[in-house]
């Protein structure tokens, strides 16, 4: 279907050279409560390769990310052309310069729902971030974390410090507390598509979230590691059931460039909604 091949391709190119108006909006209410002249500067010139870049409508970074398609399927909907159509929108980005060669495939997660049309939104994960992205397995010794809500809090900002400014910072960070490695990891990246100013269903998470980027922020670290109380624009977290001789804290780290966009389908493939 080329309607639906020309939808993907449109998807990628505005997710490669365009934040999302939430992403944008953190990143000036940060650049307008930093008090270090350095960071202020500095944030400054990020939103200015975030302006440029949406202005010519080429990439945000040179790290053009790895891309996450998060597919949400009615169930009976063929996925062998939207597999076809996503690969062929991707070849095409690369030829023109929205991605980069660094993969055959893109990574795709299908869903299959209840709901009546399909919802494609795609992660551009960058490899910088991605270094500093963590996993611990608690009880750790060396952070003097348990299995509790300290431990917890332990971890994430025993991660964000070891980070610094090697992750792009101000960064944003997906957590998801239980599960085992594999799962936990795709769900901690999963909390990444949820919007930056969203609340968190369940009260005692929300609270967590908002604690977290608090402690971050007076770590010193501030965007690109220059210092500043701009280290975390958001924390999202969820959790899951585990085996109780497991307890994994996974945290998927993303850098200021947080590259994720998502479209509704409508029944010829065309874009019926953007969905940031």
């Amino acid at each position: 279907m080329k309607e639906l091949k020309n939808s993907i391709f449109d998807l990628i190119k505005k997710t490669s050279t365009e934040l999302a108006d939430d992403v944008v909006a953190a990143m000036k209410k940060a650049s307008e409560h930093e008090k270090d002249e350095l960071a202020i500067t500095t944030l400054n010139d990020i939103i200015k390769n975030i302006d440029l870049a949406k202005k010519n409508q080429l990439p945000i970074c040179q790290d053009t990310g790895t891309p996450h398609f998060f597919i949400e399927i009615p169930d009976g909907f063929k996925q062998l052309s939207l597999r076809d159509s996503i690969q062929s929108a991707y070849e095409e980005a690369i030829v023109k310069g929205l991605l980069r060669d660094n993969l055959k495939k893109p990574h795709i997660h299908i869903d299959v729902t209840d709901s009546s049309s399909v919802s494609i939104r795609l992660l551009l994960k960058g490899g910088g971030s991605e270094n500093v992205s963590a996993q611990y397995s608690l009880p750790d010794k060396r952070i003097n974390a348990q299995r509790d809500v300290d431990g917890v809090r332990r971890a994430l900002l025993d991660a964000i410090y070891k980070a610094q400014g090697r992750g792009c910072s101000p960064g944003i960070i997906g957590v998801c507390i239980g599960a085992d490695r594999a799962k936990g990891y795709e769900l901690a990246m999963r909390e990444l598509l949820r919007k930056i100013d969203d609340t968190n269903s369940d009260d005692a998470l929300a609270k967590f979230e908002l604690k977290i980027v608090n402690d971050a922020n007076s770590l010193g670290i501030g965007p690109i590691g220059v210092g500043g109380n701009s280290t975390l624009l958001s924390c999202k977290i969820t959790e899951h059931e585990r085996h109780p001789a497991k307890f994994f804290v996974s945290i998927a780290y993303c850098c200021w460039a947080l590259r994720r966009q998502g479209i509704e389908l409508n029944k010829d493939g065309g874009i019926e909604k953007w969905l940031y």
